[in-house]
């Protein structure tokens, strides 16, 4: 069963509309799964690790690279899962690097042929782990000092 991880406000709810597409997809192939909306800061972290810790293995996002990043960091083993991707964010860099369709249709047809990948991630101290961007501050000064 897939526990799809559901931010509505990502992409300026576009996730919203995504989620219906996806839901439809799934429900005429016949596919398992259960919603979980993401309402507040951490809250895709702390689904999957519940999720995760109870034996479940199968997780899509539907949202964006912020949503995409809480939840790897909620998997408890992700050499034992499987993530797949709804790009719905508003810049989606992770889903267009890998190719992913950014239209919820093609990406939710890609996800049902069953075509796992392995992805490489980086992981900080055991604590943290990032596959798309990660940043020590300076970043953030350097933005700061652009403006």
């Amino acid at each position: 069963m897939f526990h799809i991880i559901f931010n509505p406000v990502a992409g300026k709810k576009k996730a919203s509309k995504n989620m219906q597409t996806t839901a439809r997809i799934l429900d005429e192939h016949g596919i398992a799964y259960e919603v979980h909306g993401s309402c507040a800061v951490h809250d895709a972290e702390n689904i999957v690790r519940d999720l995760s810790l109870k034996g479940e293995t199968e997780f899509v996002v539907i949202g964006g690279d912020g949503t995409l990043n809480e939840v790897l960091n909620g998997l408890v083993d992700p050499s034992n899962c499987t993530l797949g991707l709804i790009p719905s964010g508003t810049g989606n860099d992770f889903a267009e690097k890998l190719g992913i369709p950014l239209d919820a249709e093609e990406a939710t047809k890609l996800l049902l042929k069953g075509e796992a990948k392995e992805t490489d991630y980086i992981e900080i101290n055991g604590t943290r782990r990032s596959m798309n961007v990660a940043g020590i501050g300076m970043d953030v000064d350097v933005l700061e000092r652009c403006q």
